[in-house]
């Protein structure tokens, strides 16, 4: 197993940082990893609905797409369009945060 990491960058507007890029690299590389058979579930951790398209397609040639987040705050049309869910909770994280 691969793990490619790309960064996006960050845009300062108005003294506020916003991410740039990240979601067209990500439809790219959802729909990249499904044609080339790369994956067979992809676990998408956002809440960008701009990703519909990308997930509908990767779903149409059989991947599943998983949406991860957070049961505080669900995207649900994220959440009603992929295949799988997995709803994290404040406890889930508490390992991980300090």
């Amino acid at each position: 197993m691969v793990f490619i990491i790309q960064l996006g960058y960050l845009l300062k507007t108005d003294g506020v940082y916003h991410e740039k890029g990240v979601d067209v690299q990500l439809a790219v590389d959802i729909m990249k990893g499904a044609y080339l058979d790369q994956y067979d579930i992809c676990y998408l951790v956002s809440t960008d609905t701009d990703l519909l398209p990308a997930i509908t397609e990767a779903q149409s040639v059989g991947k599943t797409v998983c949406y991860v987040g957070f049961r505080h705050q669900i995207s649900y049309a994220l959440h009603n369009q992929c295949k799988a869910h997995i709803l994290l909770t404040k406890e889930d994280l508490s390992l991980f945060v300090k």
